[in-house]
């Protein structure tokens, strides 16, 4: 890669990096504090960041002095919730929340194989026996 071409890559990762730090930080993973009848109470998430990018440079063409070059990048994030804190009676806990959407993908995974795995047995079975 060129010195222009880290060049830019590092503005690029700066900038992005900026902004993740001005928009987020710890409010991203932490959400606002509730307390009642001396519970204190804050949500915690999982958040995660996903980044892409890419440079390229092909062959010069047949017109130009400069080979064609290009390059792009993406990225995005998601967050979902994973439990609470809880603060009472000098007692400071973490508690996990279920995820129903995860346990149910889990489940479906788990019934079609185990469908899957019926259906092949009784087919097996019959190739067996001559039925």
């Amino acid at each position: 890669m060129s010195t222009q071409g880290r060049s830019i890559l590092s503005e690029i990762v700066q900038g992005i990096s900026d902004r993740i730090a001005v928009r987020g930080g710890e409010s991203l993973a932490f959400g606002p504090i509730h307390q009642e009848a001396g519970v204190t109470v804050i949500p915690v998430t999982e958040v995660r960041y996903v980044f892409g990018f890419g440079f390229g440079q092909g062959p010069k063409a047949a017109d130009s002095a400069d080979a064609n070059s290009g390059g792009g990048g993406g990225g995005g994030n998601w967050s979902r919730p994973v439990g609470y804190i809880r603060i009472a009676d000098g007692q400071v806990n973490f508690v996990p929340v279920f995820d129903v959407g995860l346990m149910m993908t889990l489940a479906a995974i788990v019934t079609g194989a185990m469908a899957w795995g019926f259906i092949r047995a009784r087919r097996q079975g019959r190739q067996r026996w001559g039925r």
